[in-house]
Order: C-alpha cells, then structure tokens, then sequence
C-alpha cells in the first residue's frame, strides 16, 4: 500500500513538471522566420471596417501579436530550382491560440503581376514571412536595356531550336548586366518575346527557353542572385511592329531586362 501511494505521488509530480514546462514552452516566443506560415483561407469580416482578411495557421501559441507585419510570398519552380516571388503584405488583426486574422494591407505587387498575370493577388495557400522594413535613402530611376536575339544568340533564325549564346552575345550581357549591379533593392526580371511566325504554343515554349537561358548565365556567370531573378517568356504576345516591315521580326525577337521596384509601404 505504501509503494501504491508513492508511486501516485511520483506520477502526480512528473504530471505536474511536464505541465509547468510545456507551458513554458508553449508561452515562449519562437523565431517566427523558421516556422512554416501559410495563410488558410481569404476571409471577409465585417468586424474591421469590412476589410478583407486572411485566416493564418498559427496564432498566441508560437508569439504572434496584433500588428505583426508578414510579407506574403508563393514559390515558384523552374528548370533551375525555386525561387519565391513576393505577392503582398498582411498585418495580424485578431489573434486566438491557435490561429490568428490578418487583415490584407498590399494585396498584390508589380512582380506577382508579372509572374502571375491571372492571380497576382494574395491566395490561400500562400506562405508568409516576418516583414523586415528596407530603409530607402535615395530614388534611383533603373534602366529598362532591349537587346535582340540576333545580337546574343547564334543564328536563331536559322536554326531556331539552338539557344546557345555567342561569345558576341555574352560580352553583350555583361555590359547590359553591369547596369543592374549597384541596384540593391528590387527584383530583376529578363523577358523574353518572338515574332507572330509558326505556332502560339511553339513561340511561348522558344520564349520561355530564351529567357532560362539568360538568367542561368547572369546567375553563373555574372554572379547575380537567383532569388532576385526571374525569367519569363510572353511568346508573341506585345507585338512591337505589325506592319510587317523588313526588319519586323528581328524587332519583335528581343530580350528586355529591367527591375521591379520593391514597394516599401512604411508599415
């Protein structure tokens, strides 16, 4: 009978320190950059001037608190790994244990337009990551630089299923690059478009390849970084000449780098 009774008293102990410490634990605030936030489901209420809002998969159980910034962002996968594109930003509104509210504060941005030209807004399913704010000293006005296909790859006219660059063409796209090199803040992006000849789907895929092509040379080559770079090819769409002039296709088969401004809202 006295071993029954220390025994219960020796679990009744152990119960109670796994309780004192798990709650500890729970109370504590996590690095909320290592956690896997995601934004549940868009949400309207009624309750915050009918602003539309997004249900987050955590809440006062891993530290969040009302007026936390998050950036909003969707990864994106290419041949050559993933990168993420920023979509938006959302500021934590309501909070319970283990959800919180946030209410959409930027719900697209120049990029996911870009990216995503049919949903470029905040979706579910959606990541999120704590907000660090830039702090932007001077205006600088980024080039926008065309270059034809002809003057950077060999003959794609001629043998239109080759993309590989000339030696031509690279000395071009390190000179076109060191433009872009002192800019610090924002997102590049290389776009890609053809002629109206041959097939839609045909003009998208050559497009697409064009531009893949461009950005692993500026991430190898030139050092750029991948996350900052994105490739996208329009195919035929943004036609720059349709008066079918002598020089139409080689106006048309054209590369475009430029930067995509980073919005800094001052939240």
């Amino acid at each position: 009978m006295m071993v029954f009774k220390v025994l219960v008293i020796f679990l009744i102990t152990v119960q109670s320190t796994f309780a004192f410490w798990g709650g500890l634990l729970r109370a504590a605030p996590q690095d909320l950059s290592r956690l896997d936030l995601k934004i549940i489901e868009i949400i309207y209420s009624e309750d915050i001037s009918s602003h539309k809002m997004v249900r987050i998969n955590a809440g006062e159980n891993i530290g969040l608190k009302v007026g936390d910034l998050f950036t909003v962002y969707r990864k994106e996968r290419d041949p050559y790994g993933i990168k993420t594109i920023e979509i938006g930003k959302i500021k934590v509104a309501e909070l319970n244990k283990d959800q919180s509210f946030g209410i959409i504060v930027e719900e697209k941005t120049e990029l996911s337009l870009t990216v995503y030209p049919k949903f470029p807004m905040v979706m579910a399913g959606d990541s999120l990551q704590v907000h660090v704010p830039e702090i932007q000293l001077t205006q600088v006005i980024s080039p926008i630089i065309t270059l034809a296909y002809k003057d950077l790859f060999i003959d794609p006219l001629d043998h239109p299923h080759s993309y590989e660059l000339s030696e031509a063409g690279k000395k071009l796209l390190r000179q076109s690059f060191s433009e872009f090199a002192g800019m610090l803040s924002g997102n590049m992006v290389v776009e890609a478009y053809t002629d109206d000849f041959g097939s839609s789907a045909s003009n998208q895929l050559e497009s697409t390849q064009r531009a893949a092509i461009i950005r692993q040379f500026a991430i190898n080559a030139l050092g750029f970084d991948g996350e900052r770079l994105t490739a996208i090819g329009f195919g035929e769409n943004n036609q720059l000449d349709q008066n079918y002039t002598p020089d139409y296709r080689s106006q048309n088969r054209r590369i475009v780098l430029k930067i995509i401004p980073v919005n800094n809202l001052g939240f």
